[in-house]
């Protein structure tokens, strides 16, 4: 389980299906914070709060952004 906190940028070509604010993190290595890059190719920028391990993902197919997460990780 893990806990990311996107920008409104990423937000709206994502379209999340659910948002629960408030949330508790109940990852070990604590919340990621993520954002989109629309350079060629687009890619989601997540960082991690405490390491600062960035990880980029291909934003296509934006639907399943977050399944595709934690192979990427």
């Amino acid at each position: 389980m893990f806990t990311i906190f996107a920008t409104k940028k990423l937000l709206d070509r994502v379209k999340p299906s659910v948002t629960v604010p408030g949330t508790v993190p109940g990852a070990l290595f604590g919340d990621w914070y993520a954002t989109a890059l629309f350079c060629k190719p687009q890619v989601a920028l997540l960082v991690n709060e405490k390491t600062l391990l960035p990880v980029l993902i291909s934003l296509a197919p934006v639907a399943d952004l977050e399944a595709r997460f934690p192979k990427h990780l």
